[in-house]
């Protein structure tokens, strides 16, 4: 319970709007019932940070829980914990390949990977885009009739997300701004993205980039 909290307090300033105190509480108590009851697989508190979409487009609480467990048995098949440092070497491979002026724009301001690549990967991007393109995204993941077309298109998600933040993160010369751009990212078209994150996924594939 108290490391639950201790992530509460973590939440990002994107759904600060969203989250009073009663859904505040819905949150520790769904993540505390989640990690207490779930046998088939160990989660960390800080998936907690996954819940506020299903908190906010649920009435019931029964309702956001369940949705929330459909959500964790998905990442348990297609994006497991274990497998989050391959995900990582895999995407900074791509990215670095795909977008070789960021990196460069990156590494001059001493902005390094990890400090906004795992959260994109481990969350979902739920820490970093506004409430509605986040809601917009998901809807695709679980519409999805294929894991490809849905979850295992995040990675894909990301690089499109880089693309058209590209002209931004070149233009800024100060660590602090890229890193804050790349934590609390703008607000976008997000099916131009989820189009460009298709083609991207086929660009890849054509070059056996992956």
């Amino acid at each position: 319970m108290r490391r639950v909290k201790v992530e509460l307090r973590n939440y990002s300033s994107q759904w600060e709007g969203e989250l009073d105190a009663k859904r505040r509480q819905m949150i520790e108590r769904i993540s505390v019932c989640f990690l207490s009851h779930t046998t088939f697989a160990q989660f960390p508190p800080s998936i907690a940070h996954l819940l506020p979409p299903f908190i906010v487009c649920t009435q019931e609480e029964s309702d956001a829980f369940y949705c929330f467990q459909g959500m964790m048995v998905r990442m348990l098949l297609h994006m497991p914990e274990d497998k989050l440092n391959l995900r990582v070497a895999q995407f900074v491979m791509l990215f670095k390949t795909i977008y070789p002026e960021i990196n460069v724009a990156l590494e001059e301001e001493e902005v390094e990977v990890n400090e906004w690549a795992v959260s994109w990967l481990r969350y979902l991007l739920c820490r970093e885009l506004a409430p509605d393109c986040l809601l917009r995204l998901w809807d695709t993941y679980f519409a999805a009739e294929s894991p490809d077309d849905g979850i295992l298109l995040h990675t894909y998600i990301c690089l499109a997300i880089l693309d058209n933040l590209q002209g931004t993160i070149i233009e800024l010369s100060e660590r602090s701004e890229m890193l804050s751009l790349l934590h609390h990212l703008p607000v976008m078209d997000m099916d131009q993205i989820i189009t460009q994150a298709q083609s991207i996924r086929d660009e890849v594939y054509a070059r056996n980039l992956l």
